[in-house]
């Protein structure tokens, strides 16, 4: 007999029956029963999801880890109202809620779907009470009207600064400040204002403008880097513009935006080609130029991520600097084995960190092409102790045998210094060294070692003891008496000490050899000569001199003529002279004199001169 499918279908028309006939029609998930209109071949999606880490403080972030199987479509949905689609085999995602928030991963496949949730705690970070401050500067601060004047601002201790012109503009800066060209049409003040939870600081700066007689016509340019995008990816629209009091960028896309009146730069990520038009208008007129974004179709391009610390080792409570470079991503992420956690640009940036103890710091770039890593470890070193220092120096280096020389020490970073002698001595100064007076009985070398908690040092000096050198030898001479006539003498007198040969030498060609401690010598120079006595000796030799002058022996005298003039009423009426020296002087001639009869003159005729000499009656002649 057949059956008709029809009567089949009706009798199982009840829910149970159907479950109890037809099992590969339905499947079991989660808590749920979803029908499956598959075969049952196909596998049910499972998922899990993560976060890291699971509290944070206000304004920081944590990384969504979600993992998928089975699956064709993962979403991630978050009771803050976020909402992000992933890869069908999960992915990871950077969240930065402001309050408590639950994340629900979903899984959806040919075999059904799959959920998981996640909690993030967000706790209040306490507020600062340290006042902001804030400063603003105008550079140039005098402008003419369609110029431009950069305004700098730093603050510190803000969470929020903003600048506002008297001439109406308004710019919102970060919260450490920046620069912001403006060109006002009149002389205006800006106001830099910072805002944080210690209260609120406020700086200004004014910019002169100057009456410029004929507005110049503005200029625009603008480029796009890159100049072709994949869809979704991002184009950086730079403006450079001059002389100008506006500038905007309107895209065929129908996007707009306004730039400062020198230009600027502008992110755009059109959906298709687009082309962008940059208009700079002043009262001298208006300017434009454009710039295309061509968007191709290709898969977008990995992210890469690279990272490094310096220095990569650090002393304990000093600090290293990471820097992250990176491309093709849309979110950079910092996070340490040691629980820190940082966010950076897209393209990577520095942070200064400051580990307790080693730690490996991981970045993470993540971008429409997937997600790179690199790691970079700082190594935190305990401080060493400072290595001691020593030098030793003897002075004098050299003594004589029972002499003494003063060793003088000087250390530094030693917690004890020793001095050790190759005598046998050893002694022990203060840790920064000191002074120590040593008498070695023969050449010895002092060894001075510091020790302290960064290790030891050494240094040495060397006393050299010599023998005691024999004394030098001495001698004098005298010559008495010290002038003589010829043919006479004199007598050497020579005392000498330390000596073990004496010797007279004269000038007069004479030698004579005396005892070992001098004595005399009798000498008859024909003329005048110098003696040198000279003491040798184990510790040298010595000499000294003395001179006789020898004078000529006194001239013969002959009377030759006794002459008497009777003409005259005296008995002798003129001059006997007598000259001793030839030929006789012309100022020894005298003139005839009356002499009284107590006078003789004498003559003696040498060659044809006669000196002359007048001698009183009964007086001697001269020796």
């Amino acid at each position: 007999m057949k059956m008709r499918p029809h009567r089949l279908v009706h009798r199982v028309s009840s829910p149970l029956a159907a479950i109890l006939l037809f099992p590969p029609l339905l499947t079991v998930v989660g808590c749920g029963l979803v029908l499956n209109p598959q075969s049952d071949s196909a596998a049910v999606p499972a998922v899990t999801i993560a976060a890291s880490p699971a509290s944070i403080a206000t304004g920081g972030s944590s990384t969504l880890t979600v993992s998928a199987t089975n699956s064709t479509q993962v979403t991630l949905t978050g009771s803050d109202g976020s909402s992000s689609n992933l890869s069908a085999n999960g992915g990871t995602q950077a969240v930065t809620p402001a309050a408590t928030a639950t994340y629900t991963a979903t899984a959806a496949g040919t075999g059904g779907k799959a959920s998981a949730t996640a909690m993030m705690t967000v706790s209040a970070q306490p507020p600062s009470s340290t006042a902001p401050t804030v400063t603003i500067t105008a550079n140039p601060a005098s402008i003419t009207a369609g110029d431009s004047s950069t305004l700098t601002v730093s603050a510190t201790n803000a969470t929020q600064v903003t600048m506002t012109g008297s001439d109406g503009s308004s710019y919102n800066l970060s919260a450490t400040g920046g620069t912001q060209a403006v060109s006002p049409a009149a002389t205006a003040t800006y106001t830099a204002t910072a805002t944080g939870t210690g209260g609120k600081a406020t700086a200004t700066a004014t910019v002169t403008v100057a009456a410029q007689p004929t507005p110049a016509a503005p200029t625009v340019t603008i480029a796009a880097n890159p100049a072709s995008i994949t869809a979704g990816s991002s184009s950086t629209l730079t403006v450079s513009a001059s002389k100008a009091t506006a500038v905007m960028v309107t895209g065929s896309d129908g996007s707009s935006y306004n730039l400062s009146a020198t230009g600027g730069t502008q992110v755009v990520t059109p959906a298709a080609s687009a082309i962008y038009t940059a208009t700079a208008t002043s009262a001298g007129g208006k300017a434009t130029a454009t710039a295309t974004v061509s968007v191709v179709a290709t898969p977008p391009p990995a992210p890469t991520v690279a990272i490094t610390a310096h220095p990569t080792s650090i002393a304990a409570g000093a600090s290293s600097t990471l820097t992250v470079s990176a491309m093709n991503a849309t979110a950079v992420t910092i996070t340490g084995s040691d629980g820190s956690s940082y966010v950076l640009s897209a393209t990577g940036g520095t942070q200064a960190v400051t580990p307790a103890t080693t730690a490996t710091y991981t970045a993470t770039a993540t971008g429409a092409g997937g997600k790179a890593t690199a790691t970079a470890t700082v190594s935190v070193v305990a401080t060493p102790p400072p290595v001691p220092t020593v030098t030793i120096a003897a002075n004098p280096i050299s003594i004589a045998a029972g002499g003494s020389s003063t060793l003088t020490v000087s250390a530094t970073n030693a917690t004890t210094v020793t001095v050790i002698g190759s005598d046998g001595s050893s002694i022990r100064l203060a840790a920064n060294g000191g002074t120590q007076v040593v008498s070695p009985a023969a050449t010895a070398t002092y060894t001075a070692t510091a020790r302290g908690a960064g290790g030891t040092a050494t240094a040495t000096a060397t006393v050299s003891v010599v023998a005691t050198p024999p004394p030098a030898p001495t001698v004098t001479i005298t010559a008495n008496p010290a002038s003589i006539t010829a043919g006479s003498s004199s007598t050497l007198t020579v005392s000498a000490a330390n000596a073990t040969a004496v010797t007279v030498t004269g000038s007069d060609g004479s030698s004579y050899a005396l005892s070992a401690n001098g004595g005399t010598q009798v000498v008859i120079p024909a003329a005048t000569a110098t003696y040198t006595a000279k003491a040798t000796g184990a510790g040298g030799t010595a000499t000294a001199a003395a001179t006789v002058t020898v004078a000529p022996a006194a001239p013969t005298v002959t009377i030759a003529a006794l002459q008497t003039r009777r003409d005259s009423p005296h008995l002798f009426s003129d001059t006997w002279a007598l000259c001793l020296r030839q030929p006789c002087p012309a100022a020894e001639q005298r003139s005839p004199q009356p002499r009284s009869p107590s006078h003789l003159e004498l003559r003696e005729e040498i060659g044809n001169h006669a000196p002359r000499s007048t001698f009183p009656s009964g007086s001697s002649l001269p020796s």
